[in-house]
């Protein structure tokens, strides 16, 4: 599933697409905002990027494939076949696309959402994992929690 890789292959994924499609700047806003908004750019925008992702079987490759494709792409173009039409896409398309991400401050914003989500995540873990072991008898006191901590650790 596109949305459990990692920031860092979503945004190379990205970066092809705004190479090919030419998105045009809209803000990200917030999670709520967008949640409220039936039709907004932001959503509209990875909406697009997840069916690339999916219609170019981009879900059978490995992140350092992803990686590996993007600069294959910047170096030498990119041939795609746009309403039936041969069309190439630039040498240094990618990394231009990339440094318009970068302008764009959307790189930063899904950069910091993407740390929010691990924070969240290894939080609820910890939490998940002291409630167990309060709950089944595990280490009274005060280290119950550091063995909670511990195993969580352990589990990521």
């Amino acid at each position: 599933m596109f949305y459990t890789r990692k920031a860092k292959t979503r945004l190379y994924v990205a970066y092809i697409c705004q190479a090919i499609y030419g998105f045009e700047y809209c803000k990200p806003e917030d999670t709520l905002a967008r949640l409220t908004a039936t039709d907004h750019p932001y959503n509209k925008m990875w909406s697009r990027i997840c069916s690339f992702y999916n219609k170019n079987g981009y879900y059978s490759l490995t992140d350092r494939d992803i990686e590996t494709m993007f600069h294959k792409y910047a170096l030498h173009g990119m041939q795609i076949t746009r309403n039936g039409n041969e069309e190439l896409i630039p040498v240094g398309a990618m990394y231009e696309a990339q440094a318009l991400w970068k302008k764009y401050s959307w790189y930063d914003y899904e950069v910091n959402r993407n740390d929010r989500r691990n924070f969240a995540r290894k939080t609820s873990i910890k939490i998940a994992v002291t409630a167990l072991a309060v709950a089944i008898g595990g280490p009274i006191g005060g280290t119950a929690g550091a063995w909670a901590a511990d195993v969580a650790t352990e589990a990521l």
